[in-house]
């Protein structure tokens, strides 16, 4: 028989604790009445963490000191704190966090109670977490049930260490758990497949079959013949839930193409036709052979999808004025957002060229927003040697994360980042935390030889 354990929780400071805390600051300690000498379970205190939550009506209610505190507890209680628990169990204290850290990850770091990363784990700290974990009692040593318990961490190293679970149990010496059977066996017939179906729909979940769960489209399929005939059962239109549309038909492409070149006339902002039946190319193609085909077959003339829109700009003059306004903003557009706009690309299909653009805008207003030019080889040389002596991580990762545009210019400059460190004087360090060890051994060995 499988006996249910209470889930774990987070402790709260004792009554003792707080009157210290109080005599500290020189305040009246409350002595109570009579203090119960039954030991305080897990479930207690995460219910005196939840009443003493519902007190505060809202996250600014809680300091960011009070914050760490709280997570500080529960990590002391021996749980892992992820947010999920946290919403949960504590949602003040999520709320809280966010509130004042951004995040559960921020408020982690702030109290000190962040999980271990993977170069913290060893396969002996593993096998021992593994026996801790089974000497409480509280979590079978399952994957499933590891990571329901806030275990990820464990779960990773266990996979990339050891393997697998199975392998990390029998090194720890723990029994095999066995099959553990669910709580409740749904029993499926063809009303509560379509009962569930609109239970979905209320609580505003996904109706595709690729977003329900297995047993369900299993259950539709073997007692409404599938999931199409089971929507469809239910009262809902199949072809609104799916995901990807049918195939289009001859008839409905038709259609599109007559209503788009319909809604296109008289409008000057209107896109090309091509870009208004971007997402039908495919079955244009495949039908009609291209664009052109399709406009043929709606009985339409194919120099209508040519004809441009007729421009907001009607002269020269009206066009300058708008590129000097354009470019007149603050801050200034750089080169790429002028010429890719609707008003760049007119300005040069105007006046032929982005230089002609840039002498009608006048060479004195025209100051685009530059990039910065890329270092030269010695200052790419000068900017390595320097991060060495300042005593950072020379990998070209630790480095791309930290300065990406030193990593963009040892590219562009010396075509690799192995040339550009042997041209700074530093290839001793490429090859990883290998060559770096022995690199120092070498030293150490030379220190220690005599001196002739």
């Amino acid at each position: 028989m499988v006996v249910k354990r209470p889930k774990t929780g987070s402790l709260l400071p004792t009554p003792s604790a707080k009157h210290a805390n109080r005599a500290r600051r020189g305040r009246p300690t409350k002595r109570r009445a009579s203090v119960s000498s039954k030991p305080t379970t897990s479930s207690d205190s995460v219910a005196a963490v939840t009443r003493d939550s519902a007190r505060a009506p809202s996250p600014a209610t809680l300091t960011k000191q009070q914050v760490a505190r709280r997570l500080r507890a529960h990590a002391a209680a021996g749980q892992v704190v992820t947010a999920k628990w946290l919403q949960e169990h504590d949602p003040i204290t999520y709320r809280g966090a966010h509130a004042h850290f951004g995040g559960i990850a921020s408020a982690r770091t702030h109290a000190g109670v962040a999980p271990p990363s993977s170069a913290f784990w060893s396969q002996e700290r593993v096998i021992n977490e593994l026996r801790r974990i089974q000497r409480r009692e509280r979590v079978r040593i399952t994957s499933h049930a590891l990571s329901a318990a806030g275990y990820q961490g464990l779960l990773s190293a266990i996979y990339v260490i050891i393997g697998s679970v199975p392998r990390a149990r029998r090194l720890a010496g723990i029994p095999d758990p066995g099959y553990h059977p669910p709580d409740t066996i749904h029993r499926w017939d063809e009303d509560s497949v379509i009962s569930e179906i609109r239970a979905r729909y209320r609580r505003k979940q996904s109706l595709a079959s690729a977003k329900v769960p297995l047993t369900l489209r299993e259950a539709a399929g073997r007692y409404c013949g599938g999931w199409r005939a089971a929507i469809e059962m239910a009262g809902f239109d199949y072809e609104s839930i799916r995901l990807h549309r049918r195939a289009w038909t001859r008839e409905e492409l038709i259609a599109l193409v007559r209503d788009t070149v319909k809604s296109r006339e008289g409008r000057t902002d209107a896109l090309s036709l091509s870009k208004l039946v971007e997402s039908s190319h495919r079955a244009i193609r495949r039908l009609f052979g291209g664009l052109r085909g399709a406009l043929l077959a709606a009985g339409i003339d194919p120099a209508i999808g040519r004809k441009r829109a007729s421009s907001e700009w009607s002269s020269n003059a009206a066009l300058v004025a708008a590129l000097r306004a354009y470019v007149a903003r603050n801050p200034p557009p750089t080169s790429g957002q002028l010429f890719k706009s609707r008003l760049g690309r007119q300005a040069v299909f105007r006046f032929g060229s982005r230089e002609a653009v840039i002498r009608n805008i006048g060479v004195s207003r025209w100051s685009p927003r530059r990039t910065r030019p890329v270092p030269s080889a010695d200052e790419v040389v000068r900017w390595l040697q320097e991060r060495h002596r300042s005593g950072h991580h020379m990998s070209c990762d630790a480095t791309k994360r930290e300065e990406p545009r030193l990593v963009y210019a040892c590219f562009r400059r010396f075509g690799a980042w192995r040339a550009a460190m042997h041209a700074a004087g530093l290839g001793e360090l490429i090859g990883g935390r290998a060559a770096m060890k022995a690199a120092g051994l070498g030293a150490l060995v030379r220190r220690q030889r005599p001196t002739k």
